[in-house]
């Protein structure tokens, strides 16, 4: 299917692109609902495009990964911010591999918001960083409960009460873990837990 079939001709030159481009590429509607994957993420997955329609495309997701993702694309759409995810997807061997996503919202010419356009990176293993098991021994053992806790997608909140905390220690962990980790925000705790083996690929 061409891209000049699938949307309309504001977006043809970007799916041009896109159709020649060795990433993997997609697009959703404003439901989060994939309407478009580029070939490289169809050779990629051994799928068809149709399998991937709609959210066909969450079912290549790893189980224990889906949950956390399917809140933060819903979060994100509600206040139209951009989506960084880091997950396992499932191959076309049938092998599951950590992926980095980010969507961008996209508006028509009106400043109508149509949706999101993405692209995903795949981590090969040459990009685990060499110093992850020192940095983490740098954590203390609760500092790594809660790391392990944020990266499967837990809320400040949630880990709060499983961890039989207050919200605000639970968060001055995130804070430290973060400084000591020399990290930025919550999606890059995610890609250090997978590269450091709290997450298994």
């Amino acid at each position: 299917m061409g891209p000049q079939r699938v949307h309309d001709a504001g977006t043809s030159c970007f799916l041009e692109l896109a159709e020649a481009s060795p990433g993997m590429i997609w697009m959703s509607d404003t439901e989060g609902r994939c309407t478009y994957v580029n070939p490289a993420w169809l050779e990629f997955r051994g799928t068809t495009l149709a399998q991937e329609l709609g959210y066909g495309w969450a079912d290549g997701i790893h189980p224990e990964d889906r949950a956390r993702c399917e809140r933060a694309v819903a979060m994100a759409i509600r206040s139209r911010s951009t989506i960084r995810l880091t997950y396992r997807v499932r191959s076309c061997r049938g092998t599951y591999h950590v992926i980095d996503d980010v969507g961008r919202p996209w508006y028509d010419p009106d400043g109508l918001f149509r949706g999101y356009l993405g692209a995903a990176t795949m981590i090969y293993d040459d990009a685990i960083t060499p110093d992850a098991a020192q940095r983490l021994s740098m954590l203390s053992v609760r500092e790594r409960q809660v790391l392990e806790l944020v990266a499967h997608g837990w809320a400040t909140k949630q880990i709060a009460d499983h961890l039989g905390i207050s919200y605000k220690t639970a968060d001055s962990h995130r804070t430290h873990i973060l400084r000591k980790l020399n990290l930025h925000k919550a999606p890059s705790l995610v890609r250090f837990a997978f590269r450091a083996g709290l997450i298994a690929g």
